[in-house]
Parts: C-alpha cells; structure tokens; sequence
C-alpha cells in the first residue's frame, strides 16, 4: 500500500552515504531526505523513522555511522506470568493465651521470574512479618 501511495511514479537513485565529519544530526537529516526523495508518501510521513547504525572495525578502528529507515521496530512483550503461592507460617516461640502456636495459612502472589528476596518482601508488605525474621522451606510431592 505504501509504494501505491509514492508521490512520484519513478524512484530516483540515491546514494547512501556515511556521516563522515558531520554532527549526528546534520547525517541524519540529510539521510531522511534521502530516503524521503525517493519514497515520499502519506505513510513514510506517519510511520517511518531512523536507526542509527554504528560499526567499529576490527583492524583499522574505522567508525562507520549510517542512518538507515525503518517502517516497524519489532520490541519483545515481556511475559510477565503470576504465581499464587499458598503456604503456611509456623511460628516456633511464640504462643497464644491458651499456649498453642498460631500458625497461620498465607497465600502471595509472585512473579514466575522473581527471587527469595521478592517473596520476603511479599509477606512482610501484606502481613507484616519481618522480612529476616524467618526460615523458608519448600516441601514438594512427587
């Protein structure tokens, strides 16, 4: 739909040059109207952009910079997936008036990717339970 949309019939050649001794901004202008020369259209106007491209030789240490269009950018969506944990505080020195324990059922919601520092913080935030002050131990079933 894009090359439908070109203001003129025949695209013109035009060369790519590096920004050899030219501010960032001077390089890339001039490589926008470059590439707007050749592909001026309602779409480039509203969705193209640039990349700027820095290469550094191995051998030599020459630095090439170019500004090279873009129509899309593909980004990752991070999966960010939430785990329900249920699990039980045992307190081992501390007893009700009637001197039984108060153990207690607690229930945190985590990130798959976090850490046992997260998870601590978890249960202090939502029961207030100080952070060092207890042991985790993970009992699982085969």
């Amino acid at each position: 739909m894009s090359e439908d949309l070109y203001k003129q019939e025949k695209k013109p050649y035009v060369e790519q040059t590096e920004s050899e001794n030219k501010s960032d901004e001077e390089a890339s202008l001039e490589a926008w109207n470059k590439h707007i020369y050749r592909n001026e259209s309602v779409i480039c106007d509203m969705f193209h952009g640039q990349f700027k491209s820095t290469l550094v030789c191995s051998l030599c240490q020459r630095i090439s910079i170019t500004f090279d269009p873009f129509l899309m950018v593909s980004l990752p969506i991070p999966n960010m997936k939430w785990e329900k944990i249920d699990c039980f505080f045992i307190q081992y020195d501390l007893k009700d008036e009637n001197g039984n324990y108060q153990n207690k059922k607690l229930t945190i919601e985590i990130l798959d990717s976090d850490r046992l520092y997260d998870f601590r913080q978890q249960v202090e935030k939502k029961y207030g339970i100080p952070a060092s002050s207890f042991l985790i131990s993970w009992i699982t079933y085969n």
